[in-house]
């Protein structure tokens, strides 16, 4: 439940276009959720996140990284492979 809590407070930020407070919150994730699906699926966002401030390299670094940590999760590996591709 409280990592669904992060996930939407997160997500909530996003949509706001509150980045910075987004990441935020996404570091929280990571840290305390590493191997969390949902933390996997909010990585994306950063992902996306980075690809709006011209961090194009490091959106990519992203994706890999949620393709590899996330392999079985085939919806978040297919999501991520997606926005892989469309960042370059």
């Amino acid at each position: 439940m409280v990592t669904q809590a992060y996930f939407f407070w997160a997500e909530s930020l996003f949509l706001r276009g509150e980045q910075k407070a987004c990441l935020d919150v996404i570091d929280q994730m990571i840290d305390l959720y590493p191997d969390h699906d949902l933390t996997g699926f909010i990585m994306l966002r950063m992902g996306q996140i980075l690809q709006l401030r011209s961090r194009t390299e490091e959106a990519s670094e992203v994706y890999r990284t949620v393709m590899q940590s996330f392999a079985s999760n085939h919806e978040l590996h297919s999501q991520a492979e997606k926005l892989l591709q469309l960042s370059q």
